[in-house]
């Protein structure tokens, strides 16, 4: 396959080689994840860039509220976004 993958629509996403290897991938919801560890994930610029709709700072006050509206999905639909942890 070298080092690009096909994209269904077009074109070849650039691929890094090697993939990571993990003995544990665990599922949970964004509530089981620290604030702490969010607040620092979503103020990656890598992270961020592939977010359209973040704007300005994600601080302790704005990861409450974008908590709270995940887990009010997984409350009103029984599905919602979530978290993995890979060790």
């Amino acid at each position: 396959m070298g080092d690009t993958l096909d994209r269904p629509h077009g074109g070849l996403l650039p691929v890094r080689r090697p993939f990571p290897e993990y003995e544990k991938i665990e599922f949970g919801r964004l509530g089981d994840v620290s604030p702490a560890a969010l607040i620092e994930l979503m103020g990656d610029l890598d992270v961020r860039r592939h977010m359209p709709l973040a704007r300005g700072a994600f601080g302790v006050s704005e990861c409450e509220r974008f908590v709270a509206a995940k887990e009010r999905m997984w409350t009103e639909r029984g599905y919602g976004d979530g978290a993995a942890r890979f060790s």
